[in-house]
Protein backbone atom coordinates (compact mmCIF):
# COMPACT_ATOMS: atom_id res chain seq x y z
CA UNK A 1 0.00 0.00 0.00
CA UNK A 2 2.52 2.86 0.91
CA UNK A 3 4.27 1.62 -2.57
CA UNK A 4 1.38 2.29 -4.85
CA UNK A 5 1.24 5.75 -2.46
CA UNK A 6 4.57 6.37 -2.91
CA UNK A 7 4.29 5.86 -6.99
CA UNK A 8 1.16 8.27 -6.94
CA UNK A 9 2.89 10.73 -4.88
CA UNK A 10 5.77 10.59 -7.63
CA UNK A 11 3.36 10.31 -10.33
CA UNK A 12 1.28 13.40 -9.31
CA UNK A 13 4.29 15.49 -8.90
CA UNK A 14 5.62 14.68 -12.60
CA UNK A 15 2.61 15.52 -13.75
CA UNK A 16 2.64 18.37 -12.03
CA UNK A 17 5.64 19.41 -13.45
CA UNK A 18 4.92 18.34 -16.82
CA UNK A 19 2.15 20.61 -16.78
CA UNK A 20 4.60 23.36 -15.59
CA UNK A 21 6.92 23.23 -18.15
CA UNK A 22 4.41 23.06 -20.45
CA UNK A 23 2.75 26.24 -18.90
CA UNK A 24 6.20 27.81 -19.16
CA UNK A 25 6.29 26.90 -23.05
CA UNK A 26 3.16 28.79 -23.49
CA UNK A 27 4.04 31.84 -21.88
CA UNK A 28 7.62 31.75 -23.76
CA UNK A 29 5.56 31.51 -27.03
CA UNK A 30 3.10 34.35 -26.56
CA UNK A 31 5.96 36.55 -24.88
CA UNK A 32 7.76 35.97 -28.08
CA UNK A 33 4.69 36.37 -30.34
CA UNK A 34 4.20 40.12 -28.56
CA UNK A 35 7.90 41.07 -29.05
CA UNK A 36 8.03 39.78 -32.76
CA UNK A 37 4.55 41.66 -33.28
CA UNK A 38 6.66 44.84 -31.72
CA UNK A 39 9.99 44.08 -33.19
CA UNK A 40 8.95 44.08 -36.61
CA UNK A 41 7.08 47.15 -37.47
CA UNK A 42 9.59 49.58 -38.36
CA UNK A 43 11.41 48.71 -41.59
CA UNK A 44 13.71 51.35 -43.82
CA UNK A 45 13.08 48.39 -46.29
CA UNK A 46 17.21 49.47 -47.44
CA UNK A 47 17.73 45.15 -47.88
CA UNK A 48 15.32 45.12 -50.34
CA UNK A 49 16.07 46.55 -54.17
CA UNK A 50 14.03 48.61 -56.21
CA UNK A 51 11.85 45.28 -58.10
CA UNK A 52 11.79 43.81 -54.49
CA UNK A 53 10.68 47.00 -53.01
CA UNK A 54 8.11 47.27 -55.91
CA UNK A 55 6.81 44.02 -55.69
CA UNK A 56 6.44 44.08 -51.93
CA UNK A 57 4.56 47.24 -51.96
CA UNK A 58 1.92 46.40 -54.82
CA UNK A 59 1.68 43.28 -52.76
CA UNK A 60 0.36 44.89 -50.03
CA UNK A 61 -1.48 47.38 -51.33
CA UNK A 62 -3.42 44.42 -53.10
CA UNK A 63 -3.84 42.78 -49.54
CA UNK A 64 -5.08 45.96 -47.75
CA UNK A 65 -7.67 47.07 -50.47
CA UNK A 66 -8.71 43.51 -51.32
CA UNK A 67 -7.66 44.11 -55.07
CA UNK A 68 -5.61 42.26 -57.72
CA UNK A 69 -3.01 44.72 -58.91
CA UNK A 70 -1.40 43.68 -62.12
CA UNK A 71 2.47 43.15 -61.77
CA UNK A 72 4.93 43.44 -64.72
CA UNK A 73 8.30 42.32 -65.59
CA UNK A 74 11.53 44.57 -65.05
CA UNK A 75 12.40 47.25 -67.33
CA UNK A 76 10.97 50.93 -68.73
CA UNK A 77 7.62 50.65 -67.38
CA UNK A 78 5.52 53.95 -68.84
CA UNK A 79 5.01 54.79 -65.65
CA UNK A 80 3.06 51.97 -64.19
CA UNK A 81 4.62 49.73 -61.52
CA UNK A 82 0.97 48.76 -60.77
CA UNK A 83 -2.73 48.59 -62.55
CA UNK A 84 -5.99 47.57 -61.51
CA UNK A 85 -8.91 48.19 -63.82
CA UNK A 86 -12.83 47.54 -63.11
CA UNK A 87 -15.50 48.65 -65.09
CA UNK A 88 -13.46 51.05 -67.45
CA UNK A 89 -12.22 52.47 -64.29
CA UNK A 90 -8.49 52.08 -63.52
CA UNK A 91 -5.65 52.31 -60.55
CA UNK A 92 -2.19 52.98 -61.17
CA UNK A 93 0.48 52.28 -58.49
CA UNK A 94 3.81 53.92 -58.94
CA UNK A 95 6.37 52.45 -56.42
CA UNK A 96 10.07 54.92 -55.85
CA UNK A 97 12.85 53.31 -53.84
CA UNK A 98 14.67 56.98 -53.48
CA UNK A 99 16.73 55.88 -49.88
CA UNK A 100 19.96 56.72 -50.86
CA UNK A 101 19.02 60.31 -52.53
CA UNK A 102 16.47 61.43 -50.23
CA UNK A 103 13.53 63.03 -50.38
CA UNK A 104 15.63 66.18 -52.58
CA UNK A 105 16.68 63.12 -54.78
CA UNK A 106 13.01 61.75 -55.19
CA UNK A 107 11.08 64.90 -56.33
CA UNK A 108 14.07 65.93 -58.35
CA UNK A 109 13.38 62.21 -60.80
CA UNK A 110 9.91 62.95 -60.52
CA UNK A 111 10.69 66.45 -62.51
CA UNK A 112 13.30 65.09 -64.37
CA UNK A 113 12.94 64.33 -68.26
CA UNK A 114 14.00 61.97 -70.32
CA UNK A 115 15.39 61.60 -73.80
CA UNK A 116 11.87 62.38 -75.49
CA UNK A 117 11.54 65.36 -73.00
CA UNK A 118 8.91 63.42 -70.75
CA UNK A 119 9.24 62.95 -67.00
CA UNK A 120 6.92 61.09 -64.28
CA UNK A 121 4.04 63.58 -63.86
CA UNK A 122 3.86 63.60 -67.56
CA UNK A 123 3.87 60.55 -67.83
CA UNK A 124 0.96 60.26 -65.83
CA UNK A 125 -1.10 62.79 -67.44
CA UNK A 126 -0.63 60.60 -70.34
CA UNK A 127 -2.09 57.97 -69.13
CA UNK A 128 -4.62 59.55 -66.89
CA UNK A 129 -5.83 56.87 -64.97
CA UNK A 130 -9.12 57.39 -62.61
CA UNK A 131 -6.72 56.66 -59.77
CA UNK A 132 -2.99 57.35 -59.43
CA UNK A 133 -1.30 55.50 -56.09
CA UNK A 134 2.15 56.71 -55.13
CA UNK A 135 4.32 54.71 -53.32
CA UNK A 136 7.93 55.54 -51.59
CA UNK A 137 10.33 53.61 -49.35
CA UNK A 138 10.90 57.54 -47.95
CA UNK A 139 9.60 58.38 -44.53
CA UNK A 140 7.03 61.77 -45.66
CA UNK A 141 6.11 64.27 -43.88
CA UNK A 142 2.29 65.73 -44.32
CA UNK A 143 3.86 68.38 -46.37
CA UNK A 144 5.96 66.17 -48.06
CA UNK A 145 2.18 64.81 -49.03
CA UNK A 146 0.73 67.63 -50.01
CA UNK A 147 3.71 68.64 -52.55
CA UNK A 148 3.13 65.00 -53.92
CA UNK A 149 -0.30 65.19 -54.07
CA UNK A 150 0.10 68.85 -55.66
CA UNK A 151 2.84 67.62 -58.45
CA UNK A 152 0.11 64.87 -59.56
CA UNK A 153 -3.11 66.51 -59.06
CA UNK A 154 -5.86 65.31 -60.11
CA UNK A 155 -4.99 62.03 -60.38
CA UNK A 156 -4.30 61.61 -56.43
CA UNK A 157 -7.34 62.02 -55.09
CA UNK A 158 -6.16 62.43 -51.39
CA UNK A 159 -3.44 62.30 -49.19
CA UNK A 160 -4.10 58.71 -47.95
CA UNK A 161 -3.62 57.62 -51.84
CA UNK A 162 0.41 58.53 -51.27
CA UNK A 163 2.08 55.77 -48.35
CA UNK A 164 5.16 56.93 -47.19
CA UNK A 165 7.92 54.80 -45.04
CA UNK A 166 5.48 55.07 -42.07
CA UNK A 167 2.24 53.43 -43.88
CA UNK A 168 3.78 50.63 -45.74
CA UNK A 169 5.08 49.67 -41.29
CA UNK A 170 1.52 50.15 -40.06
CA UNK A 171 -0.35 48.11 -43.08
CA UNK A 172 2.54 45.72 -42.53
CA UNK A 173 2.06 44.60 -38.84
CA UNK A 174 -1.33 44.02 -40.28
CA UNK A 175 -0.07 41.13 -42.76
CA UNK A 176 2.38 38.81 -41.19
CA UNK A 177 2.64 36.17 -43.72
CA UNK A 178 3.37 38.91 -46.53
CA UNK A 179 6.58 39.65 -43.38
CA UNK A 180 7.66 36.66 -43.96
CA UNK A 181 7.50 35.77 -47.24
CA UNK A 182 9.96 38.83 -48.01
CA UNK A 183 12.44 37.22 -45.04
CA UNK A 184 15.60 39.88 -46.15
CA UNK A 185 13.56 42.51 -44.44
CA UNK A 186 14.29 41.28 -41.36
CA UNK A 187 16.87 38.49 -41.69
CA UNK A 188 19.36 41.68 -42.33
CA UNK A 189 18.07 44.34 -40.09
CA UNK A 190 20.60 45.80 -37.17
CA UNK A 191 17.96 46.99 -35.54
CA UNK A 192 15.56 43.75 -35.24
CA UNK A 193 18.72 41.87 -34.35
CA UNK A 194 19.42 44.35 -31.58
CA UNK A 195 16.08 44.10 -29.77
CA UNK A 196 16.00 40.57 -29.34
CA UNK A 197 19.47 40.36 -27.94
CA UNK A 198 18.70 43.49 -25.64
CA UNK A 199 15.55 41.81 -24.43
CA UNK A 200 16.45 38.31 -24.20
Amino acid sequence: MEINLLILIKLSRTIKYILFCRYRLLLLVYFSLKKEIYIVVDYDFSSLNDKEFENFSIELISKFKNKRFERFKPGKDGGIDGRYYNNGNSEIIQCKHYLKTGWSGLISSLKKENDNGINEIAKVHILSPDKYIFITSLPLSPDNKKEIKTLFNPFIKADDDIYGQEDLNVLLSNYPEIEKRYYKLWLTSSIVLEKLINSS
